[in-house]
């Protein structure tokens, strides 16, 4: 015979089982705290640890960091990791703006179209994308350094 009652090990009361989360690995399959000591329980847990969250899923992140990038770039601009592998090839790992050997390139993406036209090291997408990626902002640009300079 089952049991319908079972006694709570925060509290101590005796109480239904539907009071109890489901555990599928304890015999009864019920957890051995009650739904709200268990919820007790995880609040003063989450009060005395409140970095513990952030430190994991930064850890996460980092070890997870390449697969995430790669799905985002698929995501975003429909690239494939062999594609994005064979830009970088075809660029020799350098910026298509600045020429400079990079650990990390960024895909840059017209923003009218969606095309991606090719990767950029930081610094030259956010410059590029500060001017609005118009060809009118650029040259606008280096007519302002070529009147500057002289």
């Amino acid at each position: 015979m089952l049991a319908v009652e079972k006694v709570c090990s925060g509290c101590g009361e005796s109480k239904s089982l539907d009071e109890f989360h489901k555990n599928s690995k304890s015999l009864d399959e019920r957890q051995s705290a009650c739904k709200s000591c268990q919820i007790e329980r995880n609040q003063k847990w989450s009060a005395a640890n409140k970095d513990y969250k952030k430190q994991r899923d930064r850890q996460w992140y980092t070890t997870n960091k390449d697969q995430i990038n790669s799905r985002r770039r698929t995501l975003r601009y429909g690239l494939t990791e062999d594609q994005y592998q064979s830009m970088i090839r075809d660029q020799a790992g350098c910026c298509g703006i600045c020429n400079q050997l990079t650990e990390t390139l960024v895909v840059d993406h017209c923003h009218n179209t969606g095309d991606v036209r090719g990767l950029l090291c930081n610094r030259c997408n956010i410059n590029l994308g500060g001017l609005g990626d118009t060809i009118e902002s650029v040259r606008a640009a280096l007519r302002y350094l070529e009147r500057s300079v002289r």
